[in-house]
């Protein structure tokens, strides 16, 4: 194998992803979204392959639904503004639907995931290779978003 086979494999290398909606959070226990299947690129961060899950799960969520109703406090209101100055116009379609979109987090096996390492890492540090799909679990309550 060349290097630049090397080079290729590792820069478009794939995690298999199932993420599901934390059971706590759901607005209605008998109305539970499907799992969503992503390939997740192993070089990339969570941030910024899950707008997609956040957005579908954020409608079933109650924990969602409640912040998303609440009015904004000013100071949320300028990190949303500073935000939009940098974002294409699609994505600020998408912040004006779900302004709170970084108030969630996710779990694997009842651990929090790492947001700052790459989730090719998070996975290779964690997760069983065993049990592919890698089985995440989205949370939109507050509680374990702060013991990572």
């Amino acid at each position: 194998m060349t290097d630049s086979n090397i080079l290729k494999r590792v820069w478009e290398g794939k995690v298999p992803a199932c993420f599901t909606l934390a059971l706590e959070d759901l607005a209605h226990e008998d109305h539970a979204p499907p799992p969503i299947y992503m390939f997740l690129p192993r070089v990339s961060y969570f941030p910024l392959v899950t707008e997609k899950v956040i957005r579908q799960f954020s409608q079933f969520s109650e924990c969602a639904l409640k912040t998303a109703s609440k009015d904004m406090t000013s100071e949320t209101r300028g990190k949303l503004e500073h935000e939009m100055q940098y974002a294409q116009s699609d994505q600020i379609d998408t912040f004006k639907q779900h302004p709170l979109v970084h108030e969630f987090w996710l779990e694997y096996a009842h651990q929090p995931l790492k947001w700052h390492y790459p989730i090719g890492l998070v996975f290779d540090m964690c997760a069983n290779t065993m049990d592919i799909p890698w089985k995440i679990t989205v949370h939109f309550s507050v509680c374990g978003r702060y013991t990572s």
